[in-house]
């Protein structure tokens, strides 16, 4: 069929990007999506439309006014659509049902917007937005029954997305991979609300309901958001992707996972403020009413707020969320301005009165950041600089002498890398020492000297003494988590979180290895809780060890890792661990699954560590659905049920890998236990003779002094 520009009736343009049609009247708007083959074209607004259905030939909508995927780019060009009012229970409503992956609009105005809608995925702009809407901004009321946001009803694909390197916030780019769904520079001063049906309303906010894989950025919001489960400022669901540069002032109501900015977050935050009412029942926060994500240099105001908690972020007076130096770390990129002492940082863009807040890279002792000339540091203010210095997080770095963090404020220190921006260079500590170094925030994810080593990256040669650190998921005293190479690093000092806490890291992820490390600890969470990692995730730990105080206040403890689902090779452990379910001298749980073979294997290692659990407690594993070879356990095993001497308890549930056990040991007389669900019980005499281990390597790995020690590694 063809097609010609009478046919559409449009003023003038052919669609092209050079040329794009004019939208002058209701009618040139309504016409964009009566064919296909015009949703991938370019227009532009050339004058205020009034959608009024008092108006005549006004109406009120019953679904979006361009109901399908517009993947073209529609330009505001300043103008305004205002009064739209949709009376809907279809699905995906907005002025754009979808804006599909290369889809965008730009700088529209949409003013007096009135839609009630019993159907999900509901927003002013567009219902879904996997594409760009940026300068825009939106006022009125929506009504919604879950994804529902002033601007968009849900932001972005549900895909993983993982960055390496540093690269502006601005870009709609993470080291080379996209993000789908990006809103940017745009406001919403809104009334969202929840429809009574008999289900709870959940994930409304009054710029977008989700963000579900993409960007936010540059943004603000204002007005009021009410409704049942996960409800925020900015947006009540924060899947995955990235907010940054970003805050609200809206009126939070709602029942459990309520926030200032976000509802419920699991990924990541950065540079962000609320500052408006937040009311809840349950899980709610200043700034995020529940989070598995990370927030770096992101505030609320506790006065404005009325609550002295979040699940993240640091919580400041209204007089210190009014003072420049509150900001540090938010002046690299010319977005922010503040006038100082009278107001809340506010986005360049609105051209409110103050200054732009600027920041300079830090003056480091020498060097210019490469891999042959590492920035050199030498005291524990450039080292402390650092963690507020993002744009620095992918250079390379050396310590030059040892440090002592003992005058630095621990409830100001901000960790160096973050899961958006990882540190991805090699710090090299030279044989130095971090003495002192402390980081008080229990609410806080991603805690260490380190947040996130990323990809690639290599933290080496360093000993981090008498540390105290104080976080919630993912805390260690060198790295909340580790995606590259640390190796030969010792740490000392204690450790208290929640989830995956360990003395060294608290998560090792896929690929990622540890080597040639120890710690010297005491260790406190409440589940995956380690001497040395809290949770070793399809990644690798070799010739390492503990010695560490462990204490898990529910489940999964162990003198070197809380959890196992990767390999652990020529390692040991000593101290005491005690646990709930599933404590462990070595692991508390070494897993494998059938869809990752090669995991939760532990070989030619040992343990020497006091076991006191009520369920599944091992000398060397509590609970065991993986592979032990050429292993054993000296240390005393208490447990109610499912105890031993080597294993606590050994899964072989059919359709499970058969926990296997080659060629291991446990001495009956230090245990207290005769009995494991696997291994040789041996006595002492006999653990400390060569000829016991059979099929074991005292060549290369292994080394005993016959009749007087037990077998130890060689390195």
């Amino acid at each position: 069929m063809i097609f010609c520009l009478s046919c559409f009736g449009f003023e003038a343009g052919d669609g092209s990007i050079d040329n794009p049609y004019q939208i002058a009247t209701s009618e040139d708007l309504l016409s964009i999506g009566s064919d296909p083959n015009l949703l991938d074209k370019h227009f532009i607004l050339e004058s205020d439309i009034d959608l009024d259905p008092n108006l005549p030939g006004g109406k009120v909508f019953s679904h979006a006014i361009i109901d399908a995927n517009f993947t073209g780019c529609f330009n505001g060009n300043g103008h305004t659509i205002q009064n739209l009012e949709i009376n809907s229970s279809e699905d995906y409503v907005g002025i754009f049902g979808f804006i599909g992956s290369k889809g965008v609009v730009e700088n529209l105005i949409v003013e007096n917007v009135q839609i009630y809608c019993t159907g999900s995925d509901i927003g002013s702009i567009t219902g879904k937005n996997w594409g760009t809407v940026r300068n825009c901004h939106v006022t009125g009321i929506v009504y919604g029954k879950s994804g529902v946001g002033g601007l968009v009803g849900t932001n972005g694909s549900y895909v993983p997305i993982r960055s390496s390197s540093y690269t502006q916030l601005t870009s709609t780019y993470l080291a080379e991979e996209i993000y789908e769904g990006i809103i940017s520079a745009c406001s919403a001063n809104i009334i969202v609300n929840g429809v009574e049906t008999e289900y709870p309303t959940t994930s409304l906010g009054c710029l977008a309901g989700v963000n579900s894989g993409g960007m936010i950025l540059n943004s603000k919001s204002s007005g009021i958001v009410n409704g049942d489960n996960y409800i925020g400022g900015i947006t009540g669901m924060h899947r995955k992707g990235l907010i940054a540069n970003s805050y609200s002032e809206s009126r939070v109501q709602g029942i459990s996972w309520v926030g200032g900015l976000i509802g419920y977050s699991f990924d990541n935050i950065m540079l962000c403020y609320s500052t408006g009412l937040v009311t809840g029942d349950k899980y709610s926060g200043g700034l995020i009413g529940q989070s598995f994500g990370y927030s770096y240099l992101s505030y609320w105001d506790v006065q404005a707020i009325g609550l002295d908690f979040s699940s993240s972020g640091r919580g400041k007076t209204t007089e210190q969320m009014r003072n420049i130096k509150t900001f540090k770390g938010w002046g690299y990129e010319n977005v922010w301005t503040i006038d100082n002492g009278n107001d809340y940082p506010r986005l360049a863009w609105e051209n409110a009165p103050g200054n732009l807040i600027i920041d300079t890279i830090p003056e480091y002792a020498g060097g210019i950041g490469d891999v042959n000339d590492p920035y050199q540091i030498r005291t524990a203010e450039q080292l402390f600089a650092l963690g507020y210095c993002w744009p620095d997080f992918n250079n390379n770095f050396i310590l030059m002498q040892d440090i002592d963090f003992n005058d630095i404020d621990p409830n100001i220190v901000a960790s160096i890398g973050v899961p958006a921006f990882p540190y991805s260079g090699i710090f090299d500590g030279n044989n130095n020492s971090i003495s002192n170094f402390k980081y008080y925030n229990n609410s806080e994810n991603y805690v260490g000297i380190f947040g996130c080593i990323g990809l690639n990256s290599v933290v080496k040669n360093i000993s981090i003494l008498n540390a105290d650190i104080k976080g919630y998921n993912n805390t260690g005293i060198l790295a909340g988590s580790n995606q590259g190479l640390i190796q030969n690093c010792f740490v000392s000092g204690c450790v208290d979180g929640y989830n995956y806490v360990g003395g060294l890291a608290g998560y090792n992820e896929e690929n990622a290895v540890i080597n040639l490390c120890s710690s010297d600890v005491d260790v406190n969470g409440t589940s995956n809780v380690g001497g040395l990692i809290g949770r070793n995730y399809k990644a690798t730990i070799t010739m390492s060890d503990s010695f560490a105080i462990v204490t898990a206040n529910s489940e999964l403890a162990g003198g070197l890792a809380g959890s196992n689902y990767g390999n652990i090779e020529r390692c040991f452990s000593n101290g005491l661990i005690r646990c709930n379910f599933g404590a462990g001298g070595l692991v508390g749980s070494n897993v494998t699954y059938v869809s990752f073979p090669g995991t939760g294997i532990i070989c030619d290692s040992y343990s020497n560590v006091i076991v006191e659990g009520e369920k599944y407690a091992g000398g060397l594993t509590g609970y065991h659905r993986g592979s032990v070879s050429r292993s054993y356990s000296t240390g005393m095993v208490s447990g109610i049920k499912s105890s031993g001497g080597l294993i606590g308890y050994r899964d072989t549930a059919e359709g499970l890998y058969p926990a296997s056990i080659e060629d291991c040991y446990w001495d009956i007389q230090t245990s207290g236990l005769e009995t494991s669900e696997g291994g040789v019980g041996l006595t002492t005499t006999q653990m400390k003779n060569q000829e016991s281990f059979v099929n074991w390597d005292f060549s290369e790995i292994w080394d005993i002094a016959e009749n007087q020690t037990y077998p130890f590694l060689r390195r």
